[in-house]
């Protein structure tokens, strides 16, 4: 199996995500599957993405982001082998590794929120005893994304909508939620790996949440 492993980037990437990126490459799965890395420098975020995404269905089957200041605190690679994505009978189009993001009024009440919403734009928790849950709504801080699901979206994959409900996380409001809405409405799933978490660097470090930093 191809998999492109791509970082959207403004101008710079976070020293721990590059760490992150080089265990990555020395892992297992990348020796067991055919892995190429892809940095693409560009703005909006969105017209980045779509770049990315357009790179992705020419040489890949599982396209793997993650963005500049976002580290997976595990290898995604693995969640391939334990949701059986090669031959993915689940139809899973999107496995989103959840980030901590910090929110305005709606943190100040309820403390941090993952990027991981219902129909609604409501922030979701981890149920109890879950360790994945078909979603809504996710953030793009990382993901892996079948490129058959791709090729069967219109285009652009992404696109900055903007949601002029002050109710809703900001993650509600941009590409992320637009991505989402279609990757619904391919009847492809967004699968959320819960215990797979992203440090968000620039926002809000995981590692502080938990208390280890």
């Amino acid at each position: 199996m191809k998999i492109l492993i791509a970082i959207p980037s403004a101008g710079s990437i976070r020293n721990e995500v590059v760490s992150t990126l080089l265990n990555i490459i020395a892992s297992p799965e990348v020796t067991r599957h055919q892995a190429n890395i892809f940095i693409s420098e560009a703005r909006p975020t969105d017209y980045n993405m779509n770049i990315i995404c357009a790179k992705a269905i020419e040489c890949s089957d599982w396209l793997l982001t993650m963005d500049s200041d976002n580290p997976p605190l595990k290898n995604p690679l693995e969640l391939i082998a334990k949701l059986n994505l090669e031959e993915n009978p689940e139809r899973i189009g999107v496995v989103t590794l959840p980030t901590p993001i910090w929110h305005g009024e709606l943190s100040r009440k309820t403390g941090f929120i993952w990027n991981v919403f219902d129909e609604g734009g409501r922030p979701l928790t981890k149920p109890e005893g879950v360790e994945y849950q078909d979603v809504d709504t996710t953030g793009a801080g990382c993901l892996l994304i079948n490129t058959q699901m791709l090729r069967e979206m219109k285009r652009p994959w992404f696109k900055y909508v903007q949601n002029y409900d002050e109710a809703l996380p900001k993650m509600a409001q941009g590409h992320d939620f637009y991505f989402s809405k279609q990757v619904r409405a391919s009847n492809w799933k967004n699968v959320v790996a819960w215990d797979y978490t992203c440090d968000h660097i620039t926002i809000l470090s995981y590692a502080v949440v938990i208390g280890t930093r």
